[in-house]
């Protein structure tokens, strides 16, 4: 059991280490990565890390308070669905109905695996996850970018 100033200092450094690695992807010559996160384009449709007790998911999440706003951003983003996968090379589980840790409901676009934030000895692996998947997502979002931007909602 760890203390509430363990688990932060943990999280510190899982997040610390992250950044760490993405100055040696391909391109960044030793600079941090920026990552798209909520820079896509679309109010309320963001490409996020997510790490907890159990898992990690790379995800694209909708996360509009309004219902009907986030359904609409689901189906229409659900419409590239195939465009999406192939740039992202394998299948992606899609949920218009997640709820997050906090109940929070989104709809989320995800790959997961199995992770522990607090155990280090997984950490390896689950960077390795990271930083692969989340620059695939990207690549993948930015084939459908101009069409998620275009606004045709009517509510």
């Amino acid at each position: 059991m760890y203390s509430k100033d363990e688990e932060k200092a943990l999280r510190v450094a899982f997040w610390k280490k992250l950044e760490a690695l993405s100055r040696k992807l391909p391109g960044q010559n030793g600079h941090i990565r920026r990552w798209i996160g909520d820079r896509t384009g679309v109010s309320g449709l963001d490409l996020r890390f997510d790490v907890n007790r159990e898992k990690v998911y790379v995800a694209i999440e909708i996360n509009k308070r309004n219902e009907e706003r986030r359904i609409y951003l689901y189906e229409k983003i659900q419409a590239a669905k195939s465009i999406i996968e192939e740039a992202y090379g394998a299948p992606l589980i899609w949920n218009p109905l997640f709820t997050k840790e906090n109940d929070i409901l989104v709809c989320r676009i995800y790959e997961a695996i199995d992770g522990d934030l607090l155990d280090e000895t997984k950490w390896p692996a689950m960077h390795e996850f990271m930083l692969d998947r989340m620059v695939r997502l990207e690549r993948a979002y930015l084939e459908v970018k101009d069409f998620m931007k275009h606004e045709d909602f009517v509510g």
